[in-house]
This record gives structure tokens, sequence and C-alpha cells, in this order.
């Protein structure tokens, strides 16, 4: 027989020597997906049953979102009240001050409508004077009866 000093392109099945189970299923990897068929041409081998329930990091992350919103709540609500006291203490320093003016005006008017000045007022804006005793006369009562 003779054969030529080339190779044939000839493919022969078991040729190759043997792989172990882990280099088959790393030469599968290295095909991907193109031993898979397309999604929506897969069987579901197994589907829950009922709902999957929380999971640890999911749970985690809930109750931290959870009490990051509550510290943010709380923080809210302490600037509000502080800006409030600000707003207090500033409308009771103000009432203090017109307390305050109240009774000095209340004062002016009580001195204002005593005798003495108003005495003085008239004499002065009004040219009047006090009358002496010739001056002064004393009218009866003209609707009172004397009785007998």
């Amino acid at each position: 027989m003779h054969l030529p000093a080339q190779a044939a392109a000839v493919h022969l099945p078991g040729a190759r020597p043997r792989r172990g189970p882990y280099e088959a299923r790393r030469h599968r990897d290295r095909l991907g997906t193109r031993l898979e068929p397309a999604l929506s041409q897969r069987q579901t081998t197994r589907m829950a049953k009922r709902g999957v329930g929380l999971r640890g990091r999911t749970l985690v992350a809930l109750v931290l979102a959870a009490f990051v919103l509550v510290a943010l709540a709380i923080v809210w609500r302490r600037t509000i009240g502080i800006g409030q006291a600000e707003t207090l203490a500033k409308l009771d320093v103000r009432r203090t001050e017109l307390e305050g003016e109240r009774a000095r005006l209340e004062g002016e008017i009580r001195d204002a409508s005593s005798r003495q000045s108003l005495g003085v007022a008239a004499e002065s804006r009004l040219g009047m004077h006090i009358p002496t005793d010739k001056q002064v006369v004393i009218l009866p009562r003209a609707g009172r009866r004397e009785s007998p």
C-alpha cells in the first residue's frame, strides 16, 4: 500500500486521546450556549410552587432602608421643631415688648386724664381760669317741689 506524504483531511472519530469527565465538561462550557436551545424553546424543569420568600440580603436591605427612613423622619421633625421654637422665642420677646409699651401708654393716659393735667390744659389752651367766690352762682334745681 502506498500512502502519500501529506496527511489526508479525514476525520477519524476515535483518534484523539480520551478526556476525563472534568475535561469534557470544560469543553462543553467553552462551547457556551451553542448546545442549548433558545430560551423560548427550553423547558422549565422546576418551578416554585409558591412565591419565593425574602432572602437574607433583601431582608437586611429592607430593614436598613426602614431604619434610614425612620431616622430621616426624626431628624426632619426635630428640624421643624427647632425652627418653631425659634419663632416662638421671637414672638415671646415681641409680646413682652408690647406688654411694656401697653403699660407705659396706660400710665400716660391715666396721667393725661387726671384733674390736675386737665385743669392746666384747659387754662392754657382754652383760656379758662378757676372762678373766684364772687363769680360762682348757685342755682336751685327747677324740677323739685318744696314740701309744705
